[in-house]
């Protein structure tokens, strides 16, 4: 049985939706050789083109599985990284830079689906904060000073193994993946972009007010410890200088 290495806590999307359809197929492509985590990232920008076109087209449900087909391919190509040992620098960096892009054709094109619609200021003010959200959610969790390490969890390549150990590793609600989620495929799904929008830049929005306070107070103990440890390095060479 193939063994994948994955986050021993995940968003909760990814875990109980995205992870128990990538395990199998993993396991399938595993031993191909011509199947690389960079081709994959590859594959998830070109799937993510169709998506944004299919959303600017008004095939919205169309748009929304093509983006959770993107989103897929996106999850298992670090899985399959980290599983394989062929983890880079390079593949880290391509990675993020194609997930950008990805978010960026296909919110280009979701908004373009509804570009012509009546809409209130504060829906407008909306669609225009929801990817700044998105940005700040991904920037204060990187910038986190006491941010643990991510920790690696062994699984069988299946179903059930996944679905099994989502309670375990499933995240709180709210993560910037669940707001992608609400944004990209739920709302487009319910023919209501809009409201998956609305629902996207809250779900962001409750991350940010439930992690800034307590991070903000986690940030001045780490300061606080530092300045104490700089101050009693200081008079220890002191002490010694002096005794001399």
């Amino acid at each position: 049985m193939v063994q994948l290495r994955v986050k021993k806590k995940d968003a909760w999307w990814t875990v109980v939706v995205v992870d128990p359809v990538a395990a199998p197929l993993l396991r399938a492509l595993y031993q191909a050789p011509q199947v690389t985590p960079n081709r994959l990232t590859v594959a998830s920008l070109t799937v993510a083109i169709a998506a944004g076109f299919s959303y600017a087209s008004g095939t919205l449900v169309l748009g929304a599985l093509l983006f959770q087909l993107s989103f897929l391919l996106d999850c298992m190509d670090g899985k399959l990284a980290h599983s394989r040992d062929q983890l880079s620098r390079f593949g880290g960096w391509f990675d993020s830079v194609i997930d950008g892009f990805r978010v960026v054709f296909c919110y280009g094109g979701l908004v373009w689906s509804f570009a012509d619609d009546d809409l209130s200021r504060a829906t407008t003010a909306v669609i225009a904060l929801y990817p700044v959200l998105s940005y700040t959610v991904i920037v204060t969790g990187k910038a986190w000073p006491d941010r643990p390490p991510s920790e690696a969890l062994s699984l069988n390549a299946s179903t059930i193994s996944f679905v099994r150990a989502s309670p375990r590793r499933a995240g709180s609600p709210a993560s910037g993946v669940d707001a992608e989620a609400a944004v990209f495929t739920l709302g487009p799904l319910l023919a209501e972009p809009v409201i998956g929008i609305w629902v996207g830049a809250g779900l962001n929005l409750v991350h940010l007010l439930g992690t800034a306070p307590v991070r903000t107070v986690r940030a001045l103990s780490v300061e606080r410890r530092a300045t104490t440890r700089e101050a009693s390095s200081e008079a220890g060479i002191e002490g010694r200088l002096t005794s001399k």
